[in-house]
């Protein structure tokens, strides 16, 4: 997902004789569209991770979850932006940083243990995300279905039948990948209680 940035805009924009003249709009063009470009690499990464190609409403969905939960959604995007950009260091990205770090998992102790593996795959955390679809199916009388786009990127591809339970499961998964990320490094399995009561 990592690329080298397109300094060529900036730099043409700042040595161009005279370029002082509407040069502060022409690096913001130029750092606006750095900043779509990798949006767009990362919809592609999410795209083949969840191997589906995802709509434009679907994308922006998944960018706006925190705004459509509360008013009060800082500390909401917060979380949704660290899982929609993979800022959770798993232990086989660690393991690329410093090689002597091994690239296992803590809970299941499988080897190359990316991003992915951590929040949805390991056998531990399937049962969590079980545990919570169970608990929120009891809430919802069974208008919650496992699904990595629904649960990790708060993307739905069913339309909701009430925009009050949608908003419920929203904060609910929320909540849930916060209790995740705050037991990142531990080697015990998530507990849906403590994921959906903090």
């Amino acid at each position: 997902m990592s690329r080298e940035p397109n300094t060529s805009i900036l730099l043409q924009t700042l040595l161009i004789p005279g370029g002082e003249r509407k040069a502060i709009t022409n690096i913001y063009k130029a750092l606006h569209m750095e900043a779509r470009c990798a949006l767009t690499l990362l919809r592609t990464y999410w795209e083949e991770a969840l191997r589906m190609e995802l709509t434009d409403a679907q994308w922006e969905q998944a960018l706006m979850v925190p705004k459509i939960i509360s008013v009060n959604a800082r500390y909401y995007k917060y979380i949704q932006f660290n899982y929609l950009h993979n800022t959770y260091i798993a232990s086989a990205r660690l393991a690329q940083i410093y090689p002597s770090a091994a690239d296992r998992c803590p809970r299941c102790h499988s080897g190359n243990a990316n991003f992915l593996h951590m929040v949805w795959a390991c056998p531990p955390v399937v049962e969590y995300w079980e545990m919570i679809t169970e608990t929120l199916n009891k809430i919802t009388k069974g208008n919650t279905w496992r699904d990595m786009a629904h649960f990790l990127l708060g993307v739905t591809r069913r339309t909701p039948k009430n925009k009050s339970i949608n908003k419920i499961l929203d904060l609910a998964l929320i909540l849930a990948k916060r209790y995740l990320a705050m037991c990142w490094k531990s080697a015990l399995p998530p507990r849906c209680q403590d994921g959906l009561s903090i």
